[in-house]
């Protein structure tokens, strides 16, 4: 009998790509949100970076839960939350200071070595997030992660990444529920990585989108971006509903799902997601639309990049925009991307110029 490994290695062997190795920028860069700017009001460190910001509409205001970090040693980062205006980023007005709290921090040691790149969803007046938790994982996990570079005990301990679920309140106070695992009869499976996730529906059993890391860390080619459907009470991810959704091409490192997913249609969703190329390992991004059990209808080449600006190309880690917002108003699209590990950047495009680049699979 396969394990779920095997069954999933199995399914991803068959993913064949469909995109073309071209960009054309379709976004304009609206405002940029420098740590500088940022005033952390709950917490008495000197901010060094904020950025992939996971993001919300409610109302007449945008909701930001960006990623924070204090320091270079180890780079456990926070999650801090921010609200502004929507005329603000209509307008492009960029305040001299902003308030941002943080809400969630390490604590286990799941997520010991950080909270990272949350994707919000806004249901009912509260907050449903998944972010990755930068693990320490267990002695019983140990000999399935070999060759990962460990910290402390080598018995004891070895890197990872977990997807991770919280829930906030309509006072944006967090109740953190976990992490998921996969699951298949009497299985249960721990991917050493699983990361860039978006929720479909939103319901307490529904479809999300993620990037299991299938194999062990020898296995580079298989960073590729999944469908699934999950049990939020249970917090695990069915194995035999989940198949390739977002193949990798033959010039890329890895892809993943880089936004929430918006609706756009009775069963379309529109994500945003990126790439990394062999040539310069630099992030780039595309858009496309799946139905309601996340499986691909239409998919972009890639649409946002790096410019070459140095406000978007120079940082903590260069030549990348990446994840984690995205938000439909009127007519326009708003991509709100993490700039090279150091700002927030706010873009925006036409809707009808992002269907212009789709390429339609299905429906």
């Amino acid at each position: 009998m396969l394990s779920i490994e095997e069954k999933l290695l199995s399914k991803l062997r068959k993913a064949k790509g469909v995109r073309k190795p071209t960009t054309k920028n379709i976004f304009e860069r609206v405002m940029i949100i420098p740590p500088r700017r940022v005033w952390v009001s709950n917490y008495e460190r000197n901010l060094i970076s904020i950025f992939n910001p996971g993001v919300v509409k409610n109302g007449k205001n945008i909701e930001i839960f960006a990623r924070l970090a204090f320091e270079y040693y180890k780079y456990a980062s926070s999650l801090g939350w921010m609200v502004l205006s929507f005329d603000e980023v209509l307008e492009g007005r960029v305040r001299e200071r902003y308030e941002v709290k943080i809400v969630m921090w390490p604590r286990y040691l799941w997520d010991f070595r950080g909270c990272e790149d949350p994707r919000v969803t806004l249901k009912d007046g509260k907050i449903m997030m998944l972010y990755t938790g930068a693990a320490y994982m267990g002695l019983e996990d140990k000999e399935r992660f070999k060759g990962i570079r460990q910290k402390y005990s080598e018995k004891l301990m070895v890197l990872g990444d977990v997807l991770a679920y919280a829930e906030f309140d309509e006072e944006r106070k967090p109740h953190r529920k976990g992490y998921f695992k996969i699951v298949d009869e009497d299985e249960a499976y721990l991917p050493f990585s699983n990361k860039d996730a978006a929720f479909l529906g939103g319901g307490r059993r529904d479809w999300i989108l993620h990037r299991p890391h299938i194999g062990g860390p020898e296995d580079m080619r298989t960073r590729m971006g999944w469908n699934g459907y999950v049990d939020l009470d249970e917090m695990v991810i069915y194995a035999d509903t989940m198949e390739v959704t977002l193949p990798l091409e033959g010039w890329e490192t890895k892809v993943g799902w880089s936004t929430n997913a918006v609706k756009i249609g009775s069963d379309e969703y529109l994500v945003g997601w990126h790439g990394v190329l062999f040539e310069n390992i630099e992030y780039r991004n595309g858009l496309a639309v799946v139905d309601g059990e996340g499986r691909l209808r239409g998919i972009t080449n890639y649409v946002l990049a790096v410019s070459g600006d140095l406000q978007e190309s120079y940082g903590d880690r260069p030549l990348s925009i990446f994840g984690d917002g995205l938000i439909k108003v009127d007519e326009m699209i708003y991509w709100f991307g993490g700039l090279c590990d150091y700002a927030i950047g706010v873009y925006r495009t036409e809707f009808d110029k992002v269907m212009e680049e789709m390429k339609w699979l299905r429906g």
